[in-house]
């Protein structure tokens, strides 16, 4: 099927924002100290779902927008495994992704992305569900500034590096993009996604806000995540769930493999 690369490049942003508009969903979860909080996840074209890490693990209750839990139950979750990370660790050098996979058509009706890799100084643009105070959670695009409640931000990828305080690479892009935008999908011009919005350290992410950029997974990474799913590779490992009536449950525990 053609993806639409040229439409895409040829008539912009705008085009692949409102294309592109039900493949980004909202995750609304209950943590386990009963506070709410938000995060993003974007549909795959091979019907995979990806969001942050720290978005999904260790959470009470899990929803997604939009996913039809009736007839594609969720099947497996996916996240890289890290021999050097340990929980007594300040540092957690896994990248923040986690994979989702459905028993059937999770999202009917809803294209999915395919993936490329960004270079320096590339146009990109975030979609993301953040939570603006005082308002409900909403889709709002924005290409004219850049600020943390706006949830379509337009900015360029400005640097490549290996991460403060990790060993994992990232991309730096000049939209700042905050909260609720992670696990949500850095679109280029031909409407791939080319990273995705991620958390590090504390201290990392103060060092960085200061110049105003967002934090990025790369492709190259999230490709490496498919490939090891794929292949049932020990790089990943797959997180245990529970699910009731549209609702995932996790906890911290691995489920062994074979």
């Amino acid at each position: 099927m053609n993806y639409g690369t040229f439409d895409f490049a040829a008539l912009g942003f705008p085009y692949i924002r409102v294309y592109f508009k039900h493949s980004v969903k909202a995750i609304n979860v209950i943590k386990d100290d009963g506070r709410d909080d938000n995060g993003t996840g974007f549909l795959l074209e091979d019907r995979r779902f990806v969001t942050a890490r720290h978005c999904i693990e260790k959470k009470r209750e899990i929803r997604i927008d939009g996913w039809d839990a009736v007839h594609a139950p969720l099947k497996a979750i996916w996240a890289f495994k890290d021999t050097r990370y340990s929980p007594r660790s300040e540092v957690d050098k896994r990248p923040d992704l986690a994979l989702l996979e459905f028993a059937g058509e999770p999202f009917p009706g809803v294209p999915g992305f395919q993936l490329q890799e960004a270079q320096i100084l590339d146009d990109v643009l975030t979609m993301g569900c953040p939570t603006v105070p005082g308002f409900d959670q909403m889709f709002i695009t924005e290409t004219a500034q850049i600020a943390a409640e706006l949830k379509s931000t337009v900015g360029h990828v400005v640097a490549q590096e290996s991460a403060y305080l990790s060993s994992q690479p990232y991309l730096l892009i000049s939209a700042r993009v905050k909260g609720g935008n992670s696990g949500g999908p850095v679109i280029g011009r031909e409407g791939k996604v080319v990273g995705v919005v991620a958390q590090l350290s504390a201290e990392a992410e103060g060092r960085l806000d200061v110049l105003g950029y967002g934090v990025v997974v790369p492709t190259s990474t999230l490709k490496q995540l498919l490939q090891a799913t794929n292949t049932n590779s020990d790089q990943a490992e797959q997180l245990s769930f529970k699910q009731k009536d549209g609702i995932i449950t996790t906890t911290s525990t691995i489920i062994p493999t074979s």
